[in-house]
């Protein structure tokens, strides 16, 4: 016979009868694999503060983390402030004795944490651990303030969560008002942490409102939305000093920055972002995004109705990041609408109502040279004053449509025939089939679009749904599953007839030369 142990349960209320009257006795009492259960309250004072699991693979959780109404009833107030005396700085917990992602903390209000002047982490401090934390509210921990200029700043890093050589998994967290100088949500410091489903707003810090990296920082950021937050570089998120965010299916609005990068800040950072969207977000250079030094890659993304001086929606300075598949659409800038800068790719993105004061409705580019900058199956179209504008260098634009023309190989000027333009959809009318986002569903028009197999011959079709002639759609859909449908003058072949490469119902040289193009190409 084999039996299984499960751990204690150890209740927490610090008014009414349980097994302890503060978080920090239970935690002291318990073993590996114990669940502490809190009661709902306001837990201050000592033993409620500066908590230490001592390396416990433990659970301290609220009586249901899921339950937003228990986890707004559930605090952890560290009862600290900028005129308490050192001895009373304190903050919500202190992970550091090589804690894994079974040292769990889930399902509380963790507030009012203000460490020491030299100290980190007013919420959370994680130093060489990796919890998890769940289902909590991280709010209004603030670092230390100083006068700069007049003005207080918050100095030290993360007034939220720390990690510094750490990995914890941050999961389902709601992280806002924190202060702090840089990451005033999360500041990473060589650490890897998995930031998921998290809120971040209303975080204000010098670098990095919402999350700073730095060094041999690693962190996965997936389906998190960054509202609101403030600073002087990187209003949303920063990534620096050779920091490599992996961004995925994460929301950046209506965060601001001085200088440079309202939603986000790459500095020497060669950070990915995928399925991401930008709006309302404004800063002096790169509303959306700035990218200093770095080889950012940005795919599926929307960049939409963001504002700065420089750069209505993307900035970029040195470095040669890499656009593919978005749409950049009714942003405003003084110069360069949608974008302004030097060398960078753009590979199947349309660029489409952005608007500048002076040159560059589209793009700006104020330097393409040593390589010059490359685009390729792009559409340009309706950008206020001029599509592009070059000041220094010539890009290299091939297989797109620029309205007004542009020499390269493969450039077209004509109406691209949009879906809906005026309400923000820019998928490509089609006789043959049309994907619909409002619906989910293909509808058929009256017109097909020009840009319709209309790309480099030599890019891969990708996702395209059949028929798909076998080659490359232009624009932000290209190459995707919601790329639109090849029409031939009559109606789309009921049945795949096999050796069909692009789809118009016949078998013949067409098909071989489309085989022969992509012969043993790997994508």
């Amino acid at each position: 016979m084999v039996s299984t142990a499960t751990g204690r349960i150890i209740y927490v209320d610090d008014d009414g009868p349980a097994d302890f009257n503060n978080i920090q006795a239970a935690i002291n009492d318990a073993n590996n694999g114990d669940t502490t259960i809190v009661a709902d309250g306001v837990y201050t004072g000592p033993g409620n503060r500066d908590i230490d699991f001592l390396g416990k693979a433990i659970t301290v959780r609220s009586i249901d983390p899921n339950d937003p109404n228990i986890v707004a009833a559930t605090v952890i107030d560290c009862n600290s402030g900028q005129w308490a005396p050192l001895w009373a700085k304190h903050r919500g917990f202190y992970f550091h004795t090589a804690e894994a992602y079974d040292s769990i903390v889930d399902g509380f209000v963790i507030k009012n944490g203000y460490v020491a002047p030299g100290e980190y982490g007013g919420g959370i401090y994680c130093y060489s651990a990796s919890p998890t934390i769940s289902n909590c509210i991280i709010a209004e921990n603030t670092l230390p303030l100083c006068p700069l200029a007049g003005c207080p700043q918050p100095v030290g890093n993360s007034g939220g969560i720390y990690c510094d050589r750490s990995s914890p998994r941050i999961i389902r967290c709601t992280i806002r008002k924190n202060r702090s100088s840089l990451g005033a949500g999360v500041y990473n410091r060589d650490s890897s942490p998995l930031v998921d489903n998290c809120i971040f707003s209303e975080n204000v810090a010098m670098w990095g409102g919402g999350m700073y990296s730095y060094g041999e920082s690693r962190p996965k950021v997936v389906n998190c939305s960054f509202q609101r937050n403030n600073a002087l570089a990187g209003g949303g998120m920063y990534n620096h000093d050779h920091s490599t965010a992996t961004v995925i299916s994460c929301q950046f609005v209506d965060n601001r920055a001085g200088p440079s990068g309202g939603g986000v800040m790459n500095a020497e950072s060669n950070s990915t972002f995928f399925d991401c969207f930008f709006s309302r977000n404004t800063a002096d250079k790169g509303g959306a995004m700035f990218n200093g030094s770095s080889n950012t890659i940005v795919n599926n993304c929307i960049f939409r109705d963001n504002w700065a001086k420089d750069g209505g929606a993307i900035y970029n300075t040195m470095g040669s990041p890499k656009f593919a598949n978005c749409l950049i659409a009714s942003n405003s800038a003084t110069r360069g609408g949608g974008f302004l800068g030097s060398n960078s790719t753009f590979t199947n993105c349309t660029f489409t109502k952005n608007l500048a004061k002076e040159m560059g409705g589209g793009l700006w580019f104020s330097r393409s040279y040593n390589p010059p900058a490359t685009l390729a199956n792009c559409i340009f179209w309706g950008n206020t004053p001029g599509e592009v504008y070059v000041q220094y260098g010539s890009p290299l634009i091939t297989y797109s449509d620029v309205q007004g023309g542009w020499s390269g190989e493969g450039n077209i000027n004509a109406d691209p025939c949009f879906a809906d333009p005026n309400n923000g959809d820019y998928h490509l009318k089609s006789q043959a089939g049309r994907w619909n986002p409002q619906t989910q569903s293909w509808d058929q028009d009256d017109v097909t679009s020009p840009c319709i197999d209309a790309g480099d011959l030599a890019s891969p079709i990708g996702l395209e749904p059949f028929p798909n002639g076998g080659r490359i759609n232009m624009g932000a859909y290209g190459g995707t599953a919601e790329a639109s449908k090849s029409y031939f003058g009559e109606p789309v072949c009921e049945i795949i007839v096999a050796g069909d490469i692009n789809g118009d119902c016949k078998v013949n040289l067409i098909d071989f030369a489309f085989m022969a193009l992509h012969w043993l190409e790997e994508r």
